[in-house]
């Protein structure tokens, strides 16, 4: 749990660093780890049908069209958040569509500040008021929340701005030589964003 404090400090209000580790500490020790007992580690949700919500973000695209802009064959699976959603389809580790994992951040009243066009970017037209695109690679692995391998993740993201608000739409997938390429998956990319209002 990574956490960021200062020292304690006598009737200061800020959090005692130390004393939050020894508590974690003791908590771990208590759930089993370390002590000898089994180790009792809650299992991962599978990757399945959509989970249902009335996420507003998650409202912008329903899976199905996310899986047909992409040409997946597999059901993504739907994770909601405050201001977020992400859909997560079911082979993470074998590259083709079905590696994606697609997100949707929706930042209100940002777009004055944050959206700003052509910062390393490449400016989109026809898209809200200003429309930026990036891409980039990483390593796939643990950090990645995927299995290991040679093929690099590669990352697209549409950052778009309508009025006051901000939008970022993120594509990662493992590209497949006998499925689309970077190109033909950035094309889908912005086709499936350019119809979407927020």
């Amino acid at each position: 749990m990574p956490y960021v404090t200062g020292p304690p400090m006598n009737g200061g209000t800020a959090p005692d660093g130390d004393a939050m580790a020894r508590t974690l500490s003791q908590a771990v020790v208590d759930a089993g780890w370390g002590n000898g007992t089994e180790l009792k580690v809650p299992a991962a949700p599978p990757v399945g049908p959509p989970a249902t919500t009335n996420n507003a973000v998650c409202a912008l695209l329903d899976p199905g069209q996310v899986k047909q802009a992409f040409g997946a064959t597999t059901e993504p699976q739907l994770l909601p958040g405050e201001a977020s959603c992400r859909y997560t389809f079911a082979t993470p580790g074998t590259p083709g569509p079905d590696s994606m994992v697609f997100s949707i951040e929706v930042l209100k009243a940002a777009g004055t500040v944050l959206g700003i066009p052509g910062r390393g970017g490449e400016v989109i037209d026809g898209i809200g008021d200003r429309a930026t695109f990036f891409t980039g690679t990483e390593q796939a692995g643990p950090k990645s929340l995927r299995p290991a391998g040679d093929v690099p993740i590669t990352i697209l993201s549409l950052q778009v701005v309508r009025g006051q608000n901000l939008a970022t739409f993120t594509a990662q997938v493992l590209i497949s030589p006998t499925g689309p390429s970077a190109a033909q998956t950035k094309e889908q990319l912005i086709g499936l964003v350019r119809g979407v209002v927020f």
